[in-house]
């Protein structure tokens, strides 16, 4: 019998669901963050593939340590961009927030 549940992380992502929900609730409301969320993982069958900025990447990794260095294992070229970002998180996330809300 096959198997008919949905895959949970149908793009083969470095991340999961939850952990990229956490990432948005660090500069969007539940409600936003569960939206982007199901934007990037409920698989759209007329996609062939999708693409993750390196800023996701980045805002999954100020969510810890370890999710830091799982990001840049996965991304090697945006290591410098992490430590970066780790090192001036607050700055960071202001700046995301008011990229967000625009001019």
């Amino acid at each position: 019998m096959t198997d008919t549940a949905p895959d949970p992380n149908p793009y083969r992502l470095p991340f999961t669901r939850d952990e990229y929900v956490a990432a948005q609730l660090l500069v969007r409301s539940r409600a936003e963050a569960e939206e982007q969320a199901n934007r990037l993982f409920t698989r759209d069958p007329n996609l062939i593939g999708i693409t993750v900025m390196d800023g996701d990447y980045v805002l999954v990794a100020l969510v810890s340590n370890e999710l830091a260095e799982r990001m840049i294992a996965a991304r090697p070229r945006i290591g410098e961009l992490v430590r970066r970002a780790q090192a001036n998180r607050e700055v960071i996330l202001r700046a995301y927030r008011e990229g967000l809300r625009g001019p």
